[in-house]
């Protein structure tokens, strides 16, 4: 199980940072036509997914420590 929290968890903070780095790279543009407004909002959408991501990494490295305590 936490195998699979753990890989969930990569794989949103992969999500995120392609987010992040998409918005970054329309802001950057001069010439696409990106609405800031818009942007922003990705930007702190993947910001708080990065941040939920963690939590997931998280709480399953602990469950995997109790597990290993408990079996110690």
């Amino acid at each position: 199980m936490t195998i699979s929290a753990m890989s969930s968890g990569l794989s949103g903070l992969q999500r995120a940072t392609q987010k992040f780095e998409t918005s970054a790279a329309r802001v950057a543009s001069p010439n696409s036509g990106a609405d800031l407004a818009e942007e922003l909002i990705n930007v702190l959408t993947a910001k708080l997914d990065f941040e939920a991501s963690t939590q997931i990494i998280k709480v399953a490295s602990d469950m995997q420590k109790s597990a290993i305590d408990i079996l110690a």
